[in-house]
């Protein structure tokens, strides 16, 4: 039996950094990544993916807000995504995920993206504030169902509570690599990748997609490549919001009544217009292991 995995989330929720753990806690791994909303109404993704499963002890298929993606009506997020059939699946373990992280630095880090250019989500505060509170809405009926970034970045319990929901061997190794799909950190980059990441992709490099990539820019390849590592453990991801506290066209995100009550309730803080940070005790609810 293996584990099928179908994350959604928000684009710079820290879905990479997730997503590249998650597949760190299994043997064999299989990531499709950014897929369209439609994915698993497709009958051929379906096979696809019953072939992956054949071949690997955990397939993830990731789903993002990326503008075009849907080729549905409209581009909610939430709504737009078709969930997973477990009865597509027979003998597999099968998960629906989504990844939320705080607001206040989820936008932060939107907004700095999008200022080098790396970011293909809407630039629209109202299309974030809409999908980052349908998933909001999700964590508080079934946090179960939720993976909240700023916990399992700051807390190994929360880390091991999810891998034993999710059946994997628990792994930190990923922890201090900041991956290069989407765009790496907003703030940092993702600077030189470890050894152990560039070995685990020699048959990428061998490919002809690197190739091509590397023959349009040479240059940032082999500049990343005697860049300074950056670790993944040590980034200020608690105090992007501070980036665009003085912007306004971000003041009614810090203004939004129900935006700072489930901040509140899910994260145990939100932030004002004024800069103005308060604390309460979120409401529990982290994946937790089963019974």
């Amino acid at each position: 039996m293996a584990t099928l995995l179908q994350i959604v989330g928000v684009q710079r929720s820290g879905n990479h950094a997730i997503i590249n753990w998650l597949e760190s806690l299994f043997p064999r791994s299989t990531h499709l990544n950014e897929q369209p909303h439609g994915f698993f109404e497709d009958a051929e993704s379906v096979v696809s993916t019953r072939a992956a499963l054949g071949r690997s002890d955990c397939v993830i298929v990731s789903f993002e807000d990326a503008v075009g993606v849907s080729k549905l009506q409209g581009e909610a997020l939430v709504a737009n995504v078709r969930r997973l059939d477990p009865v597509d699946f027979p003998g597999h373990d099968c998960h629906v995920l989504y990844i939320l992280r705080d607001p206040y630095n989820c936008w932060a880090s939107r907004v700095k993206a999008r200022e080098g250019g790396k970011l293909s989500s809407s630039p629209r505060l109202e299309d974030f504030r809409r999908d980052w509170l349908d998933i909001a809405r999700i964590a508080e009926r079934a946090p179960e169902t939720v993976l909240l970034y700023n916990a399992w970045h700051g807390s190994r319990a929360y880390r091991e509570a999810v891998c034993a929901r999710l059946g994997g061997t628990y792994s930190e190794r990923t922890l201090r690599e900041v991956r290069s799909e989407g765009g790496g950190s907003s703030f940092d980059g993702y600077g030189r990748p470890t050894w152990r990441a560039m070995l685990g992709k020699q048959a990428y490099y061998r490919s002809r997609i690197f190739r091509e990539r590397f023959m349009k820019a040479p240059g940032s390849y082999v500049a990343r490549l005697f860049a300074t590592p950056v670790d993944g453990r040590s980034l200020a991801v608690d105090s992007r919001w501070q980036h665009v506290l003085t912007h306004a066209a971000s003041r009614p995100l810090f203004e939004d009544a129900e935006v700072r009550r489930l901040s509140d309730r899910i994260f145990g803080f939100h932030v004002d217009a004024g800069g103005q940070m308060t604390r309460r005790r979120p409401v529990p609810g982290a994946l937790a292991p089963a019974g």
